[in-house]
């Protein structure tokens, strides 16, 4: 199915520049493999959910991609057995205002033996704002 929203607005309440956003599903029941539900930045770490527990493949760093700037240096599974730590280093670099996407591959699997999705479930996205770098830069006082 298709559903059409004509006007949307990002996080900062800025009205997006869209005749329509079009968003498609191909859910077809119960067997549906694998997938993100949400990510969130702290700091230099993405808090990423998946839909269900994962196993090891989930923390094997080759089995992600991050597009735009940074690369991978940890990942680490938190108290939630359905949230993983991922720790980058794009945010030590010039990042600011990007958008970065975080894609991971079908060899990640839950404890119940899905595999991810191949689709939009795969993928998160996150920006990177300036307002993010306050506190972080130096201050040089003459």
């Amino acid at each position: 199915y298709t559903l059409v929203i004509p006007e949307i607005e990002d996080y900062y309440r800025q009205l997006i520049n869209a005749t329509s956003y079009t968003l498609q599903s191909d859910y077809e029941g119960e067997e549906q493999g694998l997938y993100f539900t949400s990510g969130e930045r702290v700091g230099n770490k993405l808090i990423v959910n998946y839909s269900e527990a994962v196993d090891n493949t989930a923390l094997d760093i080759s089995n992600y991609d991050i597009s735009l700037v940074g690369n991978i240096l940890s990942i680490v599974k938190n108290e939630n057995p359905n949230q993983l730590t991922i720790e980058i280093d794009a945010f030590t670099q010039n990042a600011v205002g990007f958008k970065y996407t975080l894609t991971a591959s079908e060899m990640v699997q839950s404890l119940s033996g899905k595999r991810m999705t191949t689709g939009a479930g795969s993928v998160l996205q996150f920006t990177y704002f300036k307002d993010d770098l306050e506190g972080a830069l130096p201050t040089h006082s003459h």
